[in-house]
């Protein structure tokens, strides 16, 4: 399966989306503006969500489950298929994947998709790198060590806002 996602033109009222695979497909106005917003925190993933389900995909944001992926589904074809959302500023920067992806990549094998997306102006660019462990070169690095607290105790001090 390989993925592409279109160019999309919102300048005429019924928008014509031109998948490269040269399917046509044509969409509201009100419903395409609704998809085409990543500046809000994870919202990247709800972005590729809606798309992916606008292309016959059954699939739901799972990102704060700590999975190892942040979408799972269905593909049109009835085949289980996970997704691992990088919003990047720039096609071609470097992204990292944890450990937890790592690990879900090797796991899933073929069924794990890395999604690169990137918003130019009112536009999404989206590529799909399906079973990225074969297809992509990644260098193992130390980032950091960090120490987590877990459980502590606390007395609350409640102060009252005033509007400026």
């Amino acid at each position: 399966m390989n993925i592409k996602f279109p160019k999309i033109n919102l300048d005429r009222e019924k928008t014509q989306i031109e998948f490269t695979d040269n399917k046509n497909i044509q969409q509201d106005d009100e419903e395409e503006k609704e998809v085409l917003s990543i500046t809000k925190w994870r919202s990247a993933e709800q972005q590729v969500c809606k798309i992916l389900n606008y292309k016959n995909y059954n699939v739901k944001d799972v990102s704060k489950q700590n999975l190892g992926f942040d979408i799972e589904g269905i593909d049109p074809d009835g085949n289980d298929i996970y997704f691992e959302v990088k919003s990047v500023d720039n096609f071609g920067q470097s992204f990292i994947i944890t450990n937890n992806e790592w690990s879900a990549a090797k796991d899933k094998g073929g069924k794990y998709v890395i999604t690169i997306i990137k918003q130019e102006g009112n536009k999404l660019k989206v590529a799909f790198l399906k079973n990225p462990l074969k297809k992509l070169n990644m260098d193992r690095k130390c980032r950091q060590w960090v120490w987590e607290c877990t459980n502590y105790s606390f007395d609350t001090q409640v102060f009252k806002l005033s509007k400026s």
